[in-house]
């Protein structure tokens, strides 16, 4: 019997906007990451970590807090550099093809735990903003609004586009459409990889 997974089912004549994404495939062998601490010493945060996730997949890790899998993403991702006090080792590759993931930061979108969503804007104006201020100028208003709405439908939140965010001093959309619309945010430059913490 034949799973179908529905995020890849997409109604004839609406355009996918995820549907081009090909992704590439991530590795990570003998990766250390430590900071200096008090007194010369080192305090070890990954050691010896590796790891895999095939192109077009879903990984997802798992463990206690404290683990270190914020930890993990955020050199990954390029969100850590090394410098006289961070310590990094290890070799990333993508299309097993070496990197330097801060170099890299710009084909990565990374979605925090913590939404960071305007309360009076809309999900269509989250998205035309993120769009509006990250994609080059080559990328025309109508171009731009074609992607923003094929990412409502890829995303299901067609239905709220137009409701306010909302959040502590008034009610607007859903915890999980509020969550896809964090992510739509940075999905709208068409990242290679995207982290989710």
């Amino acid at each position: 019997m034949m799973a179908e997974h529905k995020a890849d089912v997409v109604p004839l004549g609406k355009p996918s906007f995820l549907a081009a994404r090909q992704g590439k495939t991530l590795q990570w062998k003998y990766l250390d990451y430590s900071v200096a601490g008090p007194k010369g010493t080192d305090i070890q945060i990954l050691k010896d970590q590796y790891g895999s996730i095939p192109a077009g997949k879903i990984a997802a890790l798992m463990g206690p807090s404290g683990a270190g899998k914020s930890s993990l993403l955020n050199v990954l991702a390029g969100r850590v550099a090394p410098s006289q006090t961070v310590h990094i080792q290890g070799s990333i590759k993508l299309d097993g093809e070496d990197i330097d993931p801060v170099a890299n930061r710009s084909n990565v979108a990374y979605v925090m735990q913590d939404d960071a969503l305007l309360q009076t804007q809309t999900p269509r104006e989250a998205l035309t903003f993120s769009a509006a201020l990250r994609l080059t100028t080559l990328t025309d208003s109508t171009e731009r609004d074609g992607l923003v709405q094929s990412l409502l439908h890829d995303l299901g939140l067609e239905g709220c586009a137009d409701t306010y965010i909302g959040g502590s001093l008034f009610t607007g959309i859903s915890g999980g459409q509020r969550k896809r619309t964090s992510i739509g945010v940075d999905l709208i430059t068409n990242p290679e990889m995207i982290f989710l913490d």
